[in-house]
């Protein structure tokens, strides 16, 4: 029975990074056919641990405003991610740090990193982990791993170069990591989708509850930058429609007086179950968006022409209609919300996900 170890960012509590790493675990046991000892190197530092921590914060008010007004749901938000890690996620004993890894000596017939920003340095939880650093044994392989925006003046580019040229194969998730690695080591690279369009709606239904959490329809809005235009927008489609706005990631300074539902207790089941029963997704996320269009919903990414990731997508799939900026006119949006057209999505994802099975199964040796 082969071995496989992955690393990545599976235990921060970010909706797409948690599912990335169960869709890229389940997609790999499907090709063995579950003969396969996979494992998530389970490596969760101080560092990562407080950056989701909503108990630390350096402004002394947004702590207190947390706890008092929102403590409850955001304990139960910590205990849902938590409950899908250990109901979800193969996953080795726990390495506090870099030190502890390297001392374990894992052994392993192939290591992956990846996906997600695991080789984006200016990511507060990055460590030289994610390069596999630690390994010395075993064949080193990455899938549709990103080093995220790529800087002119990239630092520590001789140590990037060291353990990139120790890979047998790369695979990435955007054209631009592609380039810069080909420019780094004159090596090769492939470009493959997120580890979550490996995976179908069936297998994600296969994790949801079949209650809903929302009764009624409903407006999921879901973004990781949130600002005043935003939220004004979201308000005025609201009201047009006549559906409650639901919103299950904090943002303190906006959400207070919003008038928003919120649901902060949402772990990724849950997340799903609100994309899956949604009348409406609105979202400036990369994984909001690959949700909507794995099941199929009505949806508009939120500047997502501004977002390579987004943009690239939509645009390979021929949903570019589907970008709105937050400045475009209220009654255009309303007059296309339920237009979205899945005709040929299917077809060009199952080429996407022939093309990522070929890398996956050349780079195991299948």
């Amino acid at each position: 029975m082969k071995k496989i170890r992955t690393i990545t960012f599976h235990s921060a509590y970010n909706f797409g990074s948690m599912l990335q790493a169960y869709a890229l675990q389940e997609y790999i046991k499907k090709l063995y056919n579950g003969n396969v000892d996979y494992k998530i190197i389970n490596l969760r530092t101080k560092i990562q641990k407080d950056v989701y921590n909503y108990r630390i914060s350096s402004n002394l008010l947004n702590k207190l405003l947390k706890t008092i007004l929102y403590g409850k749901k955001l304990k139960k938000r910590e205990q849902n991610f938590e409950k899908f890690i250990s109901e979800n996620l193969n996953v080795t004993r726990e390495y506090l740090n870099e030190e502890e890894l390297k001392k374990d000596n894992i052994k392993a017939d192939y290591f992956i990193s990846g996906s997600d920003q695991v080789w984006n340095l200016n990511a507060t939880d990055f460590s030289w982990s994610y390069f596999l650093d630690f390994s010395n044994n075993g064949k080193k392989i990455s899938y549709a791993t990103s080093m995220g925006p790529i800087e002119k003046e990239r630092k520590e580019e001789e140590k990037i170069k060291k353990y990139l040229s120790e890979y047998d194969n790369i695979s990435v998730r955007e054209k631009q990591s592609q380039e810069y690695i080909y420019s780094l080591i004159g090596k090769e690279s492939e470009v493959n989708v997120d580890p979550t369009l490996l995976l179908n709606k069936e297998d994600y239904e296969s994790l949801i509850d079949e209650k809903r959490i929302r009764r009624g329809k409903y407006i999921l809005y879901y973004t990781l930058k949130p600002n005043k235009n935003r939220q004004l927008l979201l308000k005025k489609i609201g009201k047009s429609l006549n559906m409650p706005i639901v919103v299950a990631n904090m943002s303190l300074k906006y959400d207070i007086n919003s008038g928003f539902r919120k649901l902060y207790n949402s772990g990724p089941k849950e997340f799903l179950n609100l994309i899956k029963n949604a009348e409406l997704v609105i979202t400036s996320s990369f994984h909001g968006t690959v949700f909507s269009i794995l099941f199929n919903k009505n949806f508009y990414s939120l500047n997502g022409k501004n977002d390579f990731r987004i943009h690239g997508l939509l645009k390979e799939l021929e949903l570019e209609n589907r970008e709105i900026l937050e400045t475009d006119n209220i009654n255009e949006i309303i007059k296309n919300a339920f237009n979205t057209n899945y005709e040929n999505v299917d077809e060009k994802l199952n080429k996407e996900r022939n093309k990522a099975k070929k890398y996956l199964e050349k780079s195991l040796e299948i």
